[in-house]
């Protein structure tokens, strides 16, 4: 019997910090990993602007903050972030926000304020910026209690058809940026010719002869992904590609 009883206290402790929700304004819910991509850097406008709805579901009154576990690409100090009844303008990872914390209502929310926006291009502005963000209750002696949330806003820069006249300026000619499975160009020159993820990882580095060239990425997942070249002359270029 005495075990029944650890067991159902047990049960009933760890329900008790089940109570934090997150949705986006629509009602879906935000899922701890859950990734959101934005290809605009603009203030005020419903493109790069990610609100979300805190929600507590318990039948009393929760803490909630929220910090910026990780940044890449940036540093931080050019953002609008909002948990009510505070906005800040500049990231510190480690930084807890709001200090206080957000006091959720038993059964309610806090409003539709909430919302994060990135205004940074990037410290590189070809590669991604990313802000990963979570959110967990706290106890009254500010102590971490339950399941955080944690979701990935990423900046990613839109492809530019400008990018293909740059690479035919150094002898060469993309086919298209949308790949199947190969990397379908025509070379003038030797050139040197790397392949990076947008978080800036060499993924693939070739020497290719002067004449047409396909290259088979099949085996890579599906993403958008940065050529880079490098000619004779030492002259350089680069562009997106989508591997479908």
């Amino acid at each position: 019997m005495k075990k029944l009883y650890v067991l159902l206290f047990s049960l009933v402790f760890s329900l008790g910090f089940s109570q934090m929700t997150l949705k986006k304004l629509d009602g879906t819910t935000i899922n701890d990993g859950d990734v959101f991509t934005f290809t605009v850097v603009a203030t005020g406008t419903s493109a790069s602007d990610f609100g979300f709805v805190i929600g507590n579901t318990s039948a009393s009154t929760i803490t909630v903050k929220s910090k910026c576990t990780s940044m890449t690409n940036t540093l931080g100090n050019n953002v609008i972030y909002c948990v009510q009844p505070n906005c800040i303008s500049s990231l510190v990872v480690g930084n807890a926000f709001p200090s206080a914390g957000a006091i959720i209502p038993a059964g309610g929310t806090n409003g539709n304020f909430d919302h994060f926006e990135n205004l940074d291009s990037g410290i590189n502005t070809s590669l991604n910026v990313e802000y990963v963000l979570k959110f967990y209750q706290v106890d009254h002696s500010g102590n971490e209690i339950g399941t955080p949330i944690s979701f990935t806003y990423r900046y990613t820069p839109a492809l530019s058809d400008v990018s293909f006249e740059s690479i035919k300026n150094i002898g060469i000619v993309l086919q298209s940026n949308l790949i199947q499975s190969n990397i379908e160009l025509a070379v003038a020159n030797k050139t040197e010719m790397k392949l990076y993820s947008l978080s800036g990882q060499l993924i693939r580095n070739e020497n290719l002869v002067a004449g047409n060239q396909s290259i088979d990425i099949s085996n890579l997942a599906s993403n958008i992904y940065i050529l880079q070249f490098k000619n004779e002359q030492g002259h350089e270029a680069s562009i997106k590609i989508v591997k479908k």
